[in-house]
């Protein structure tokens, strides 16, 4: 039996970004230079932002499907909590599942005023799924730390509502409906309008860059992935229906008994499941 064996590039592509043009200028293609340019105005115009941590809607996941169903007030609220002073940058991060392990752009979005912010995994800490480092329900915004990798951003969008917002929606490897493969990630606010114009344009930027250095993305999708979960929800509605129909029967057979019974409850109800037992 072979065994793959796996190549670890530890030098990342933004950290060759950085300093590649530094060290050969001369050899610094144009795309290169604009896109380098692009990522030092960003860190440097994300170093103090506004972060507005968005609560993922309890509809999520294979349980919050099936309620969905019976159940139509399952519509996401918009957060009323103050935002986070955050720092926003993009920097190289690693996952065991993406990118065969190899470094890879990712937006961070850390709590300013912790030393070690835990962790937030965007993917796979949702709130909703369960994951170890979930976004408390507290009234009060958590000091967490959220990861985005570079190509599960699909929008970049200013907020139409706010000159100074900006507003990112990702992938949602974890979505149960095909139609609904976005969802929004996080609203980030600047000091001015033209601070968000010039980060929403050198992340539009980095996003194209990144796609055009790196097409396709190997990625191992989590077992509850769209396909997985969409099938675990359609046993799980499907089973809720069954036994909606099958107490439904039952109520239908023991008011028939009843009505044939002379209205002997007790007897209706032996006589029921006698017939439901034969």
């Amino acid at each position: 039996r072979k065994h793959k064996t796996r190549t670890t590039n530890m030098v990342g592509p933004i950290t060759k970004l950085r300093y590649f043009g530094l060290f050969c200028p001369c050899f610094e293609k144009e795309e290169d230079r604009n896109a380098r340019s692009s990522l030092n105005e960003l860190n440097h115009l994300g170093a103090c932002v506004d972060w507005h941590p968005v609560r993922q809607s309890a509809a999520s996941g294979p349980g919050g499907f099936v309620r969905g169903l019976f159940n139509r007030s399952n519509s996401q609220a918009s957060s009323t909590e103050p935002p986070l002073m955050a720092q926003m940058k993009l920097v190289d991060g690693t996952n065991d599942t993406i990118n065969n392990g190899d470094p890879f752009p990712q937006l961070q979005l850390k709590p300013l005023g912790k030393s070690s912010p835990d962790t937030f995994d965007l993917e796979n800490d949702d709130p909703e799924l369960g994951g170890s480092n979930a976004m408390q329900q507290q009234s009060s915004a958590p000091a967490i730390q959220l990861d985005i990798p570079l190509h599960h951003i699909l929008r970049v969008e200013d907020s139409a509502s706010d000159p100074t917002m900006l507003i990112l929606h990702t992938k949602d490897i974890h979505a149960v409906d095909d139609r609904k493969v976005q969802k929004e990630a996080a609203r980030l606010t600047f000091s001015s309008q033209d601070n968000r114009d010039k980060v929403s344009l050198d992340l539009k930027l980095l996003i194209e860059w990144h796609k055009h250095k790196q097409p396709s993305i190997e990625e191992e999708l989590p077992r509850d992935g769209l396909k997985a979960r969409a099938q675990k929800a359609a046993h799980f509605a499907k089973r809720e229906l069954e036994m909606r129909e099958t107490k439904r029967t039952r109520e239908n057979r023991k008011a028939k008994y009843i009505q044939d019974s002379g209205g002997l409850k007790y007897t209706a109800i032996a006589m029921a499941n006698r017939a439901a037992g034969s």
